[in-house]
């Protein structure tokens, strides 16, 4: 009598491939971020390090996701810093930072607080 003797003796290679697709995916997204990151020149790289709760020109406020928007003017840019302060959202992101970015086409505050208007934010 033959006896076929054969099959897989390490199982499934599928634990594997979800391995591979995670790694994959997380080389892909600090990939982005560093992209992102060298989009900015580096005054606005340090945005929230000169504009903030703590220094700031005008405060405002969006309800609708309880979003603080610091304007300030830093080094020549009308530049913007958003924070949430909940604790929800600093538990879920591990910090307040939202994001900061300049606004390259203000030519005052004023040209900044309209803006953030149309995004929903009101004056604090």
């Amino acid at each position: 009598m033959d006896t076929v003797v054969g099959g897989r003796t390490s199982g499934s290679g599928f634990p594997k491939f979800l391995i591979f697709i995670v790694l994959l995916s997380l080389i892909g997204l600090m990939m982005m971020t560093r992209a992102h990151a060298r989009r900015h020149n580096t005054v606005v790289q340090n945005i929230p390090d000169k504009c903030n709760a703590n220094n700031y020109q005008v405060h405002m406020y969006r309800a609708s996701d309880g979003r603080d928007a610091f304007l300030c003017h830093v080094e020549g840019y009308f530049v913007v810093s958003i924070f949430n302060f909940t604790k929800e959202q600093i538990e879920r992101w591990g910090d307040d930072e939202v994001t900061s970015f300049p606004r390259e086409t203000a030519q005052t505050i004023d040209d900044v607080i309209e803006y953030m208007k149309t995004q929903g934010y009101e004056l604090k």
